[in-house]
């Protein structure tokens, strides 16, 4: 009988089989490192973009309640015959005492147009802001009535109680209109029955603003708001980071100037913009032509809104080559931060970063709706 004869692998056959396997392990990796980092990078778009819709309907959803006041009409309190004016001049959006907020009312938005730096007003409640992007300030009472199931008071905030009685709305005194004062102080406006008590909103003031670090130093480029509230039972503005990654905010106002309320021109700046179209042009600034200025604000119907929203992180092998614009200014320039030179072009970023452009488009329903009625 043949008596079979066991043995082992050779050591070629051990190396082939070994090189095999390698190539398997390193096909394998690849993929998992491909997939990996295409995962990520979906990751990351998806942040970018889901920060981005988050910051536009935020500023859709305030914008469109700008100068809510309950029941005031504040242009109808406004009217030849009685004592509510509209501002000397742009008001102080940082102004915490009750005298300042209560003269702020008739100007329901205001914007500074891309400061290179803070102003000494913005200065008292801003902070690290981003040079060259838009600020915007909406103010507007709480949808919801303070005292009331989910809508507790807070204690030192400013509260607005708008009168409805004929007796207090016919003193021609802007005082007898409405209440604007701390939570801690006298609301005795009262309805139509002259003897219930009317309702009473927290009185918001939102300064929107990109700052160059939600920290101190991370250099991540954030949105935030400074919001009107109380801080140790006092009247105080406190600011909220809102979403990373946005770069870039350029607005553009639209102003009616045949008061029907619907927007007849855009502009970058109301502050700059002459009315009446005279030989002198653009006005510099707002303190030039205060009337003018403080008309123009408060002819502002609906806002274009201008974002730039980047991924917080770099892509490997990538180079953002492409130019954003965000809009036009009113000698129909670009609008937009990266402009490096000032010669109203935008520039390219050339990093790895990638970026998305997002605008829409919002009626300001309280001072458009009052025109149109």
């Amino acid at each position: 009988m043949t008596r079979s004869r066991l043995s082992g692998f050779t050591l070629i056959e051990f190396m082939i089989a070994m090189l095999l396997s390698l190539l398997v392990l390193a096909a394998l990796t690849g993929a998992f490192v491909a997939n990996s980092r295409s995962r990520t990078e979906i990751e990351k778009a998806n942040e970018s973009i889901e920060n981005a819709r988050f910051v536009l309907q935020l500023l859709t959803d305030d914008l469109e309640m700008a100068g809510f006041y309950s029941h005031l009409d504040i242009d109808l309190a406004m009217t030849a015959d009685t004592p509510m004016v509209a501002p000397a001049a742009k008001p102080n959006p940082c102004a915490t005492a009750v005298a300042d907020l209560a003269a702020a009312l008739p100007m329901h938005v205001q914007g500074y147009d891309s400061p290179a730096t803070l102003d000494s007003d913005l200065d008292d409640c801003l902070a690290d802001q981003k040079a060259d992007t838009d600020i915007v300030v909406v103010r507007r009472t709480a949808t919801c009535v303070g005292g009331t199931a989910n809508c507790a008071t807070v204690a030192g905030a400013p509260y607005f109680q708008a009168a409805l009685c004929d007796i207090q709305l016919g003193s021609l005194a802007a005082a007898d209109y409405y209440r604007l004062l701390a939570s801690t102080g006298t609301f005795n406006r009262t309805k139509r029955d002259c003897t219930s008590l009317a309702e009473k909103r927290q009185y918001l003031v939102h300064i929107y603003f990109i700052a160059n670090n939600d920290q101190a130093g991370d250099g991540i480029a954030t949105l935030k708001r400074a919001e009107l509230g109380a801080t140790g039972g006092a009247i105080a503005f406190s600011t909220v980071s809102l979403a990373h990654g946005i770069q870039d905010l350029q607005l553009e106002y639209g102003l009616d100037t045949s008061g029907d309320g619907a927007p007849d021109i855009f502009v970058a700046s109301p502050d700059t913009y002459d009315p009446a179209g005279g030989a002198s042009g653009p006005f510099d600034e707002c303190s030039d032509h205060a009337a003018e200025c403080i008309s123009n604000w408060r002819n502002v119907m609906s806002v274009r809104l201008n974002l730039l929203a980047a991924n917080t992180s770099a892509t490997r092998d990538y180079t953002d080559s492409k130019v954003y614009t965000l809009g036009l200014n009113d000698d129909g320039t670009s609008l937009c931060a990266r402009d490096l030179d000032a010669d109203g072009t935008c520039e390219a970023f050339s990093d790895a970063v990638k970026r998305h452009v997002y605008q829409t488009s919002v009626r300001l329903n309280n001072p458009a709706g009052r025109r149109e009625s």
